[in-house]
């Protein structure tokens, strides 16, 4: 006998593959038969509850479809997984006198690494804005 969760967790499988078919992300049976390597007739008695789906190939399901496993499991969340958010930090500078300023970071690590040579060069830059003020001084005295 099926546990209540084990048959929350088929009809989640089974509403997933008709909202997929409604949007034409599944094009037949035959198609999820072959994605899942289940034979036609092995979907034809999941969809109709005779028989409940392996967690391996529920697991294939929501990965080739892009299907919340938490979504099917516990019926928490969005259908649909949400997609990775990879942290970038982007700095634009049109002019950026040597310093790599047009950048994607994906780690934070890296963009401190940057914001540490800029800073250096900014630093490198104002001693060179000095020394040449010096020289306008000097020559503007002359």
């Amino acid at each position: 006998m099926l546990k209540d969760n084990e048959l929350d967790i088929d009809k989640r499988f089974i509403e997933a593959v008709i909202f997929l078919e409604n949007n034409g992300t599944i094009k037949s049976r035959t198609e999820l038969s072959g994605v899942l390597d289940y034979s036609r007739q092995s979907i034809s008695e999941i969809m109709s509850g005779r028989t409940k789906i392996n967690m391996y190939k529920l697991r294939t399901f929501c990965n080739h479809y892009k299907i919340s496993l938490q979504w099917i499991m516990n019926g928490v969340g969005n259908i649909l997984s949400e997609p990775e958010k990879t942290p970038v930090v982007t700095i634009h500078n049109g002019n950026n006198n040597g310093l790599n300023l047009n950048q994607n970071y994906v780690s934070m690590s890296d963009c401190k690494k940057d914001v540490e040579r800029m800073a250096e060069k900014i630093a490198s830059l104002e001693k060179e804005i000095q020394l040449k003020d010096k020289i306008i001084s000097l020559l503007e005295n002359k």
